[in-house]
């Protein structure tokens, strides 16, 4: 998939993660845990 593409629909996730359980701790550190699974993945 390309980067971008997987940087745009993981912010559409994001938010509808956030809008849906209003910042829940644990969803927070399952944003950050697959935002950084995604970051350091350079192919």
């Amino acid at each position: 998939m390309n980067k971008k593409k997987a940087v745009k629909a993981f912010g559409q996730l994001k938010y509808q993660i956030i809008s849906a359980s209003h910042f829940n701790s644990q969803t927070v550190m399952l944003k950050c845990l697959i935002w950084r699974i995604l970051t350091h993945d350079n192919g």
